[in-house]
């Protein structure tokens, strides 16, 4: 396998630091490509319950320092046990450790759901703390902070059930699928985001839901996906769920989402997925709006929806828009398509030389890959300008070797003898 970044160039080659610059962003364009795309986050209360031998609702009364502030200790005040023994109005001993300078979880006054485990008593908690029983938070994100005590108890009251279901199942089928709806309604119109989050990702596992949705629980869903003080991702989660649920009753209020664009897009998914999408002349003319994510947005739903048909439409986008974080979105959008008549547009992008859309450009041609990308990287090795050949011919060896057609032309007849060298010698040669 090919190593991918060779030395900087030396003085006496005529493309200078430049080119040598440009050649090491072969590693940045193949990690880029590699990285995968964001996953669904499936439910995770359940299996926070599940790896915590102690979970309770209480408040920090108290937060004293040890080790020059290195760790913490929290004195929380059980209100409510949810699972395992405490007694309420107890307090609890919580180490937190503090090696990075990130948030502290725990605050005096701060009140929530805590996931507790024995604190593993290190020789360091050993010699730092008076002798006691210590928990600590059985999972990094194990504290779930509530804004008030409507919040509290009601997180609390949903994490009862969610332990009583798992520690008492009943056998009758149809009164728990009865209590499992109802939890996953009740979780989808909760205060608290992470409740929210996990009640969607459980929706599609309600059965027949479409078919007997409620007057109630539609006006539960309505308000959940119109709030707008939920983060985008949880928000684009829900409606992803609607849609996926094909709860068609719902349509009017995805046509609501307007904002903020990422919702807006998952929105129009939804409504195609349930028959309603808007129609692709209205999305067109959102390429010309104010708001550049917008345009970026209709640029990636156009090629969705049209494919190859969609290509002439945003191609002015990727190369003349006046936003260059658009036209690298719009790069990259063409590049997800997978469309060899995405490439045109591609390399006039690549030949524009703009520093981080050339690089767009020349990721996105390596994800449409296989021999539409090798061609179009033999193009440009000659079409390029000057300082960008090279850059293309070792872009190029990425997606085939010195034996391909493609690559034995440029080697017998390109016009620059260093390209022709980096050909015949290969990216190894670049090692030593």
């Amino acid at each position: 396998m090919h190593r991918l970044i060779p030395p900087l160039a030396k003085g006496g080659d005529r493309h200078g630091r430049r080119g040598a610059i440009r050649a090491g962003l072969v590693l940045f364009v193949l990690v880029a490509t590699a990285l995968p795309a964001t996953a669904a986050i499936a439910p995770k209360l359940r299996s926070l319950l599940a790896g915590a031998p102690l979970v309770v609702g209480g408040a920090a009364d108290e937060v004293q320092d040890y080790a020059s502030g290195r760790l913490a200790v929290a004195g929380l005040r059980v209100s409510e046990a949810i699972k395992g023994t405490a007694a309420n109005g107890s307090k609890l001993l919580v180490v937190e450790m503090r090696e990075l300078p990130t948030k502290r979880v725990f605050q005096v006054g701060g009140h929530g759901v805590a996931f507790l485990k024995p604190a593993h008593r290190t020789s360091f908690l050993r010699q730092t703390l008076p002798a006691g029983t210590y928990f600590e938070l059985s999972d990094k994100h194990a504290f779930l902070d509530a804004q008030s005590d409507v919040e509290l108890a009601e997180m609390v009251g949903i994490f009862q059930r969610l332990a009583g279901a798992s520690s008492q199942p009943t056998a009758d089928a149809a009164k728990r699928a009865e209590g499992d709806r109802r939890l996953v309604l009740d979780l989808i119109a909760a205060r608290h985001p992470v409740l929210v989050d996990d009640g969607a990702a459980s929706l599609t596992s309600v059965p027949n839901l479409a078919a007997s949705l409620s007057e109630t629980e539609q006006a539960r869903l309505e308000k959940a996906l119109l709030r707008a003080d939920l983060e985008d991702r949880i928000r684009i989660n829900l409606v992803r769920a609607v849609g996926s649920a094909n709860l068609r009753q719902l349509i009017p209020t995805l046509q609501q989402i307007q904002s903020p664009v990422a919702v807006h897009e998952a929105a129009w998914k939804a409504l195609d997925a349930l028959g309603a999408a808007p129609p692709s002349d209205r999305v067109v003319a959102d390429l010309a709006a104010d708001d550049p994510q917008l345009r970026a947005a209709a640029a990636r739903e156009l090629l969705r929806r049209e494919g190859a048909a969609a290509v002439s439409q945003v191609a002015p986008l990727a190369l003349q828009d006046r936003d260059a974080k658009t036209r690298e979105a719009v790069i990259d959008a063409l590049g997800a398509s997978k469309l060899p008549e995405a490439l045109p547009p591609l390399e006039r992008a690549f030949e524009q030389e703009t520093d981080g859309l050339q690089q767009a450009a020349a990721r996105a041609i390596y994800n449409i890959g296989n021999a539409p990308a090798a061609e179009a990287f033999g193009r440009l090795a000659f079409n390029a300008p000057p300082a960008s050949q090279r850059y293309a011919v070792m872009l190029l060896l990425t997606v085939t070797n010195k034996n391909d057609p493609i690559a034995k032309r440029i080697a017998e007849t390109h016009p620059d003898e260093s390209v022709r060298k980096l050909i015949v010698e290969g990216l190894d040669a670049h090692d030593h």
